[in-house]
């Protein structure tokens, strides 16, 4: 994993010390300006009562096999020089998909147990003449059936979001239009899918639905480590994209 930081800023001439203190989750290449850099999310003074939860907390789901993964796609994502739009769009959505399986452990199309024997019930009609690699593939692919779609995974997320970061992140787009365009795109770009008239075509397109998602994952791991709704808004207002 990409080493992270939480950066302590030398404090300017006459800039108090708590507004010189300043939370960071990236990695440890440092960007040009901090005061207009993504990566900086709230002053010490902002976070004084909460520091020291938020840190513990950060702590624990960095090296959790759970949100530490989303932690590293999307910091490894920003500490990147040089990036194409496709290539962060994918990075982006696989730190969506994993942040949303770690909070929604059980979510499927039907509830898990009642899928458990529908599953045995369809692998004994599997033929028995064919070859083996081709019923490992069907029984590979029964393993991933009752997955949520990523579209359905990027809707649920916004599910977690007050209505004031909802409004802020995607305007008047509903979720699901946004989930729509996105899972599309992440499949053309992944999977060779057929182009629909959902699938991103500008650089413009790119670059808006990137910064609404990097937002959105911002945001919520904000939530996850213990910063109250007020700071969370704040962050992603203050920091937008």
């Amino acid at each position: 994993m990409c080493p992270r930081r939480i950066q302590i800023a030398v404090p300017e001439v006459d800039e108090p010390l708590e507004d010189s203190i300043r939370l960071f989750i990236g990695g440890l290449r440092r960007p040009e300006s901090d005061d207009s850099s993504p990566y900086v999310f709230l002053t010490f003074g902002r976070l004084r009562e909460n520091l020291g939860l938020m840190v513990a907390n950060f702590a624990d789901a960095y090296f959790s096999n759970e949100l530490g993964p989303v932690i590293s796609l999307l910091t490894t994502q920003q500490s990147s020089d040089y990036s194409f739009v496709e290539d962060e769009l994918i990075t982006l959505t696989q730190a969506a998909e994993k942040l949303h399986r770690s909070l929604s452990k059980n979510a499927g199309l039907i509830p898990q147990q009642e899928y458990k024997e529908m599953r045995k019930t369809i692998e004994k009609c599997i033929p028995s003449a064919i070859s083996e690699e081709l019923r490992k593939r069907i029984q590979d692919g029964l393993s991933y059936a009752n997955e949520l779609t990523l579209r359905s995974r990027l809707a649920a997320l916004f599910e977690d979001c007050s209505l004031r970061a909802r409004t802020l992140i995607l305007g008047e787009l509903a979720p699901v239009e946004f989930a729509k365009r996105l899972g599309s795109t992440r499949n053309y770009l992944t999977h060779y899918s057929r182009k629909d008239e959902q699938v991103l075509s500008s650089i413009d397109e790119f670059v808006w639905y990137n910064a609404r998602l990097r937002t959105l994952l911002r945001y919520l791991l904000l939530k996850q480590i213990g910063t109250p709704e007020d700071l969370a808004f704040e962050a992603i207002n203050t920091n937008f994209g």
